[in-house]
């Protein structure tokens, strides 16, 4: 008959403590626990040409969250639509990580987005894809930016909460129709 012996080792509470940080720093890294994001839909927009947009301001059609009701611009090419959003609550001691803007929208064609401070352009153009669909009860998110693109801007919270950011969208070609326009800013 053969008897066999278990031998056990223990390891110490620091020893398991080290092994479980180290391993969660692979899982984990500071910037994913700290990273926060804010956001805000459209709250006021301008157009370039009255005329150009089925409905036109002040129609609030395309402002707020997505409702499936759309305004939209057919002709000419150039065409733009610039939305402003409410100010946000960014602490400023918090640094601009990434923008994103999110259309809920379809396009035949890449049209390109653009950020406004105050009155003023600011920034690099980013392209927003085309995105096919049927009129407006069938558009869907398209992003332009991201949690790391800052669009080659240096905005600071102090832009964000105080409410005069906005993004310009250009019709490069085709048909728009945009039902909600979206604002995250990774911080």
């Amino acid at each position: 008959m053969y008897h066999t012996t278990k031998r056990s080792r223990s390891i110490t509470p620091s020893v398991t403590t080290a092994i479980l940080a180290a391993s969660l720093m692979f899982v984990i890294s500071p910037q994913q626990v700290l990273a926060t994001t804010s956001n805000e839909y459209a709250s006021d927009w301008s157009v370039n040409n009255d005329a150009d947009w089925t409905p036109s301001p002040p129609s609030t059609s395309p402002l707020g969250a997505p409702d499936d009701t759309c305004a939209g611009v057919s002709t000419p090419t150039g065409s733009w639509a610039e939305f402003t959003f409410p100010a946000l609550d960014i602490p400023t001691s918090d640094t601009i990580n990434g923008i994103e803007v999110r259309f809920k929208y379809k396009s035949g064609s890449t049209n390109t987005a653009q950020l406004k401070n105050g009155s003023s352009l600011v920034g690099d153009t980013q392209s927003v894809s085309s995105l096919t669909g049927s009129y407006c009860s069938n558009t869907d998110w398209v992003s332009a930016g991201g949690s790391t693109d800052v669009w080659a801007t240096s905005l600071t919270p102090a832009d964000f909460n105080a409410g005069n950011i906005g993004v310009r969208i250009t019709q490069d070609a085709n048909t728009i129709d945009l039902d909600s326009v979206e604002l995250i800013v990774h911080h």
